[in-house]
């Protein structure tokens, strides 16, 4: 199918190529009687002439002939323009009719190539002295200069508007109409398809796409050294598009140049009430999407240019949102899928902006009080692939030592403190975190500064134990803590601390939390996950009993959502089955969202074994059943089921 395909595509290019050489752009070749179709054998025979002649061409013409300044009978060679229809990109096929001046743009902006690649220098025919025609090769640059002389001297101003220093603030003050009904979309794509502009706005994606196929070849190490300067100049035209315009434009271009001759495809990404669309019109945040298509492509280092592509997919296969696999952010599977996703998260009010992983995590209160932190309050992001399961373990840590209740976080390290003459424990937080005093290395490493007067700009470092060796240079000096990462849980990794190649004694690991998400006994109430919440945080809980309650509460505002406790065979059946009739094992969750569904209502599920970005419907009767069975088992028979604000 696909040769078929690739034939199809030649022959309406060389369709493309009859009618412009015998209409719009007559003027810029000479046809001497050739048939209107040509066949394949044809092509490849007058590609290989071409090639012929152009390889002559360069060794005996290398600079601008003086009969060719000035003359107003330059024309582009027919077999040079057959090779630009040739190999450019199809898409772009039909502006080339649209005027003579929209021809040279897309010439001048490298939108046009040949089987060179990028067009640097032109196969042109003209009148010499003699009146006869003559052929040369000259550089883009002259004969465009030459052509501007006589014509499209708008062209000139279009340049310098779009040029390198001038380029971002142009674009930024172009106004990208986003349509809101088929008549008006199909108006706008063709006010762009005609507007002199859209070479130098397409430019943009392409430029953006080349450079990183570059940067990738420069860290690859696969360009000449007489490559190197140009490729990191395109790079560093691709970074300053990339920071300098907003992702809705970059969003906006990306969509219109890869279907500037679709109106169809042009118009699907706009006129869809999905989440996705909403994104890209930008009435929805950007985060809700970009995690989910930085998974789908994972070699591009900007995501959100590629959401178009992605929201057609997620569109045309929902069950990818299912079953597409990341090792790194292991969390419930399958998960829902991309249509299901769009109406959660349509009626969500949760705040995601970051990517936690809860597979990593012990406790699932963890996972559950970090989300709600994250949606009340700021939390530096960290990048995608690290720090998902330290900033939660991290946060929730912080936030039981601001109780100042010592027993609400007891993982600490100790030490016989040789000036004290007494036993010194410190609270730490197993891992790493950049910044942050309870990070482990930070920890052990103030230890040693007392313990062994080990030097005060110590630093120690987190080392799996397949990966040390006490034999290697860079493990005989120093501090590092050895794990074995098969017995290690978020919570629980026994280590061996070594300080220059030797195993440091005296230092006692000590601790295991044990949590209450809400009170299970009148004597440690106040020291439960939500009471500290409200206590810390100041985040005050409001008792939900029935539908008509959360229905109005979740109408208070955005920030307003609802967490409780229930039993999880009740919640989520299809993974967890119930054995027996009074079987529950808790669990805490998230509800940001109710969707109406006929008689039903749905709600937004956030569950703390799900990743964060896939929330799920799920009936309000099986909220109902799922907080009610565990109210049954339940030694106070607490409702758990609260509604949450600033």
């Amino acid at each position: 199918m696909k040769s078929i395909g690739n034939g199809l595509n030649l022959m309406i290019k060389v369709f493309l190529l009859a009618l412009l050489l015998m209409g719009t752009l007559t003027h810029a070749t000479e046809i001497k009687s050739e048939g209107m179709i040509y066949t394949l054998e044809q092509l490849l025979l007058a590609q290989k002439e071409q090639n012929k002649r152009l390889t002559g061409i360069i060794k005996s013409n290398r600079s601008l002939p003086k009969t060719l300044v000035g003359s107003k009978n330059v024309r582009l060679d027919h077999l040079f323009m057959r090779n630009i229809l040739l190999y450019s990109d199809p898409k772009y096929l039909d502006l080339i009719g649209k005027n003579e001046c929209m021809f040279y743009s897309m010439l001048e902006t490298n939108i046009l190539r040949t089987a060179e690649g990028p067009i640097t220098n032109v196969l042109v025919t003209f009148q010499n002295n003699f009146k006869k025609w003559q052929t040369t090769i000259i550089s883009k640059k002259d004969f465009l200069s030459e052509i501007y002389k006589n014509k499209c001297q708008s062209n000139v101003e279009y340049r310098k508007k779009f040029s390198r220093r001038r380029i971002v603030k142009s674009v930024m003050e172009l106004n990208f109409q986003v349509p809101k009904s088929e008549s008006e979309c199909s108006e706008i794509l063709s006010h762009w398809q005609k507007n002199p502009y859209t070479p130098y706005l397409c430019n943009i994606p392409e430029t953006i796409r080349w450079g990183k196929k570059i940067e990738l070849m420069l860290k690859e190490n696969k360009t000449s050294s007489a490559q190197k300067s140009r490729f990191k100049n395109i790079v560093k035209i691709k970074n300053q598009l990339q920071t300098g315009l907003k992702f809705s434009k970059r969003t906006y271009l990306n969509n219109l140049c890869n279907n500037i001759q679709s109106e169809k495809s042009f118009c699907s990404l706009y006129l869809h009430d999905d989440i996705w669309g909403k994104v890209i019109k930008e009435d929805a945040p950007a985060y809700l999407m970009k995690y989910n298509c930085n998974r789908y492509y994972k070699n591009n280092d900007d995501p959100l240019t590629m959401l178009g592509s992605c929201r057609r997919k997620m569109s045309s296969s929902p069950e990818i949102c299912s079953y597409s696999i990341d090792k790194e952010l292991s969390s419930l599977y399958p998960r829902s899928r991309c249509d299901l996703g769009s109406s959660a998260l349509n009626a969500s009010h949760l705040i995601t902006n970051y990517q936690d992983c809860p597979g990593k995590m012990d406790s699932e209160a963890i996972t559950n009080t970090y989300r709600i932190l994250r949606h009340f309050y700021k939390i530096d992001d960290s990048p995608l692939d690290k720090g998902c399961d330290e900033k939660p373990l991290f946060s929730f840590a912080q936030l039981n030592l601001d109780f100042a209740y010592k027993q609400a976080w007891p993982l600490e390290i100790c030490f016989d403190d040789r000036i004290s003459e007494k036993k010194t424990c410190i609270a730490y937080a197993p891992g790493k975190l950049e910044g942050s005093k309870l990070s482990e290395p930070v920890v052990v490493a103030s230890i040693l500064k007392k313990l062994v007067s080990a030097p005060p700009n110590l630093k120690c470092k987190l080392v799996p134990q397949n990966k040390f060796s006490s034999k290697l240079l860079e493990f005989k000096i120093g501090c590092h803590i050895i794990f074995d990462e098969k017995h290690c849980t978020s919570l629980n990794c026994p280590k061996e601390i070594r300080y220059n190649n030797r195993v440091v004694k005296g230092i006692e690991y000590r601790g295991m939390p044990v949590f209450d998400y809400f009170d299970n006994s009148y004597s440690r109430g106040k020291y439960s996950i939500a009471a500290i919440l409200e206590e810390v945080k100041k985040i005050k809980p409001t008792i939900l009993k029935n539908l008509t309650e959360i229905n109005y509460y979740l109408g208070l505002g955005k920030d307003a959502i609802i967490h409780g406790v229930g039993c999880v065979e009740n919640i989520l059946p299809s993974f967890f089955e119930k054995r027996s009739i009074n079987q529950c094992t808790p669990m805490p969750f998230i509800l940001d969202g109710a969707i109406k569904d006929g008689k039903n209502t749905m709600l937004v599920l956030r569950a703390p074994i799900d990743d964060v970005h896939h929330p799920r419907l799920i009936n309000w009767k099986d909220i109902f059943t799922a907080v009610s069975s565990y109210r049954n088992i339940h030694p106070n028979k607490q409702w758990a089921l609260y509604g949450i604000k600033k």
